[in-house]
């Protein structure tokens, strides 16, 4: 079969079946070309760490156009004009979104400045150069060691079956939710009351195999774990509804 070049949007149609989990030959048969040529844009995509457990979301622009010009060396620069006008107004750009102005706006700056630059590829310069569009980076935060901090919440559930009357009772439960494993243990009750929060704590240290240092309350009526709370504590009892205080757990038990 004669060589033939292939363009931009077929590379990343090929890369693009490839990741939903298509086969080779299914690919080339689709696409109208040899399954060599499938194989060998699949090597390079590779060679760039692309992997097909990564799914469509490690798919963009710049990988396209890296697998397109290691595939087709020799082909002149990757970039088109359109790029090269985007670098000579990169000042310009980056002014504008540092400002807050949408890059759609940019977009028409530039036009009535009689800067013809296609949107797509304005858009690909300002993703590659000026990192727009990219969520910050991720801020790592310390958990707590195992068996030192559980969460206690309460809430509404489903609907039970229906009665010899034909009625559904709906029930209510107390959830623990460690901070360390997030292993949830849910205790149903009827009514959220002193003696149920008891029954609950007692039931999730059997469930955890022992208790916790600290327990965190949340969303829970004030009459309902005073009680379990010490004097010099209920003077909080008007925060906000939401807002969590800390005890030793020893002390609510």
């Amino acid at each position: 079969m004669a060589f033939r070049e292939v363009a931009m949007v077929e590379v990343k149609e090929i890369l693009r079946l490839w990741l939903m989990g298509m086969w080779k030959k299914r690919i080339a048969q689709q696409l109208g070309f040899d399954v060599k040529t499938v194989r060998r844009y699949l090597r390079i995509a590779k060679a760039h760490g692309l992997e097909q457990a990564h799914g469509l979301a490690a798919l963009n622009d710049d990988l396209v156009a890296a697998v397109a010009a290691a595939a087709q060396p020799g082909k002149g620069r990757s970039r088109g004009e359109g790029w090269a006008v985007c670098e000579s107004h990169h000042e310009f750009i980056e002014q504008r979104l540092d400002q807050g102005v949408r890059l759609t706006k940019v977009h028409k700056l530039l036009l009535r400045q009689g800067v013809e630059i296609g949107y797509p590829t304005l858009h690909r310069f300002a993703v590659a150069q000026l990192d727009f569009g990219r969520a910050p980076p991720t801020v790592p935060v310390a958990d707590c060691a195992p068996g030192a901090e559980v969460q206690l919440d309460t809430g509404w559930m489903t609907l039970l079956e229906p009665d010899l009357f034909g009625k559904r009772r709906r029930f209510r439960a107390w959830i623990f939710t460690p901070v360390f494993s997030r292993y949830r243990f849910v205790y149903p009750v009827f009514r959220e009351t002193t003696e149920t929060a008891i029954e609950a704590c007692e039931a999730a240290w059997e469930f955890y195999g022992g208790v916790f240092r600290v327990l965190v309350i949340d969303y829970v009526s004030w009459h309902v774990i005073g009680i379990l709370w010490p004097p010099a504590l209920r003077a909080h009892r008007h925060q906000e509804p939401g807002d969590c205080l800390q005890r030793p757990f020893a002390m609510a038990t």
